[in-house]
């Protein structure tokens, strides 16, 4: 994708046929037209030697080159640290929060994990090659493979993590009742585990697949410690890029689609029952449970949005390797690369502020989180534990005193056993008892 800036020269056999062709337009006869005294046109062409050559356009003669180098020096730069910050104070909330209560709030904690990786080991390289020229997979065999591994890994376990957390708010909204036993934070980390061990499987082939190359390039041999081994260039070339984009877009890409149509679908009904019951007012339960479907929708929605580019570019708009591009093109493709990767990388480092935008349950928490106070939601969980402490202890004084009151009633039909000279005790013990 990226040009080695040579400046390209025509051969010496089109310059002296150029040469040629432009002389003889100029010379209507050769043979009337003389030069210094009887000299020929033919003759002085033959006494002097033109040296043609003709520069072709540089890559860098393109604006397009310089805005993509721009981007990836500059811009790069900036996601990676928005995207550090904003996945550390994801991972703070979901852990150290009231937020920590719900099965969900795993998932979003590894997702912020995941982008951190996609951040530091994917675009970080791209920075590095850009702004120092250094380029770590160039640096040793295997310095290439774990850094294609890992690169591979963290982009496919991000989308996924994601495509976990949405089917467990489907579970949420179509099924109350059952989510809690479905849900758990056990199940949950087994499920987590599951598809890391999937995707390590997906991407393991990066060990064997590519490493140290020696190619002829004309009578020079040259080394390339990252490339595809002898035997795997129809594999990488035909197969694989459908495979990664099935396991990092295509099968996410659906899968969200359909879960969040079905999340919109249900809130909307949800919403014409409150309207049409006038009567009933949603608990803050609900509210909080909405907050956080609303927070999943949008940055499921952020995803669809910003990984769709890279796709496209990479398997349904494929180049014609049939023949060699033009300057011009390499300038335009290294400009449409830089931008397509940095919006896939934007999804890594946008769900903070996606958090702080749609969720009040995910502000509430951060506040929790700086400020030491409790939220809304642990406020009211508090408040409804001390109403069945208190009505729990009214019950037991109640209890109390109703045994109190039947031990007086032995006692006082006791003594009035004891006396004589008056009514029968037993038909005052009745009457007392009716009292």
């Amino acid at each position: 994708m990226e040009n080695n800036g040579t400046t390209q020269f025509p051969n010496a056999s089109e310059a002296t046929s150029n040469a040629g062709y432009a002389i003889s337009s100029i010379a209507m006869d050769s043979t009337t037209l003389e030069i210094a005294g009887n000299t020929s046109v033919q003759q002085y062409l033959n006494s002097t030697a033109f040296v043609t050559t003709v520069k072709a356009p540089s890559i860098e003669d393109f604006i397009e080159y310089h805005i993509g180098v721009a981007l990836w020096k500059y811009m790069t730069l900036v996601v990676i640290i928005l995207g550090l910050i904003g996945n550390i104070l994801s991972f703070l909330v979901m852990k150290f929060t009231s937020m920590n209560k719900a099965a969900s709030s795993i998932y979003l904690a590894a997702l912020a994990i995941f982008d951190t990786g996609v951040l530091l080991v994917g675009l970080g390289r791209q920075w590095s090659r850009n702004m120092f020229t250094y380029d770590i997979r160039a640096a040793h065999e295997w310095a290439c493979k774990i850094h294609v591994f890992f690169t591979y890994m963290f982009i496919d376990l991000s989308a996924w993590m994601l495509v976990c957390v949405t089917i467990d708010r489907v579970i949420l909204v179509y099924l109350p009742l059952r989510a809690k036993s479905i849900c758990t934070k056990r199940k949950t980390m087994t499920v987590i585990c599951l598809i890391t061990f999937f995707i390590v499987g997906v991407n393991f082939h990066w060990f064997f697949t590519v490493g140290q190359r020696n190619f002829i390039r004309l009578i020079e041999e040259i080394q390339f410690n990252c490339a595809y081994l002898e035997g795997f260039e129809e594999f990488h070339r035909t197969f694989w890029p459908w495979i990664d984009a099935s396991v990092a877009s295509f099968i996410p890409f659906i899968t969200l689609f359909v879960c969040n149509i079905l999340i919109v679908t249900q809130l909307v009904k949800a919403a014409a029952r409150r309207k049409n019951q006038m009567n009933v007012t949603s608990s803050k339960q609900d509210d909080t449970t909405r907050s956080m479907t609303i927070m999943l929708v949008m940055i499921s929605f952020l995803f669809l949005c910003f990984t769709s580019p890279v796709v496209l570019l990479d398997v349904v708009i494929q180049p014609d390797i049939t023949r060699a591009p033009t300057t011009a093109e390499k300038a335009s493709e290294k400009l449409t690369v830089a931008i397509v990767n940095l919006l896939m990388y934007l999804n890594s480092a946008l769900n903070f502020v996606m958090y702080c935008l749609s969720g009040k349950k995910f502000r509430d928490s951060l506040r929790e989180l700086f400020c030491k106070k409790k939220t809304a939601y642990r406020r009211q969980t508090n408040t409804q534990s001390s109403l069945v402490s208190q009505s729990e202890t009214n019950f037991k004084t109640k209890v109390s005193r109703i045994q109190g009151s039947k031990i007086d009633v032995n006692t006082v039909s006791g003594s009035l056993d004891g006396i004589e000279g008056r009514e029968d005790p037993t038909e005052n013990r009745q009457k007392f008892t009716k009292i």
